[in-house]
């Protein structure tokens, strides 16, 4: 009835998250190579094998199925993903302590360019993931960071 907390929404929303949750939590590594290109090549790739896998398919394909019916997803879900973009952040940081990035490079802008692409692909448009979508990426954000798109 309206006005009434939508039970079963909340449920399907907490078991969304969970899933999600878990299958990212478990699988996040951090590299830390030494080269902000290398780092961010191993965030893609790590991605893109991430959302090839049948499980994490399905648990992204609901995600999208309930994200076009509201407004926003649950925030649960969209807490997993800032939480995940965070766990990112010192992969810029220690490029731009290298030199290799110039200061005030906004950090979870460039990762977000990062794996962008990425999801499109794997969301919206259903093509095939590759390694070099992952490293084509990474070329196009880090041209915009040296560019100082990202700050």
């Amino acid at each position: 009835m309206k006005g009434e907390p939508d039970v079963q929404g909340a449920d399907r929303d907490a078991s969304i998250a969970d899933a999600l949750g878990e299958t990212v939590s478990a699988d996040m590594r951090i590299p830390d190579t030494g080269s902000i290109e290398d780092d961010l090549r191993e965030l893609a790739r790590g991605l893109v094998e991430w959302v090839k896998s049948p499980g994490r398919q399905a648990v992204l394909a609901v995600l999208l199925a309930e994200r076009t019916g509201s407004a926003r997803p649950p925030d649960a879900v969209r807490h997993i993903f800032r939480d995940r973009i965070r766990q990112a952040l010192p992969v810029v940081a220690r490029a731009v302590d290298r030199g290799e990035l110039p200061p005030g490079v906004d950090a979870a802008e460039l990762v977000k360019a990062v794996v962008a692409p990425i999801y499109f692909r794997a969301l919206i448009t259903r093509e095939q993931l590759t390694g070099t979508i992952a490293e084509k990426a990474v070329q196009l954000a880090l041209t915009g960071a040296r560019a100082g798109v990202f700050g």
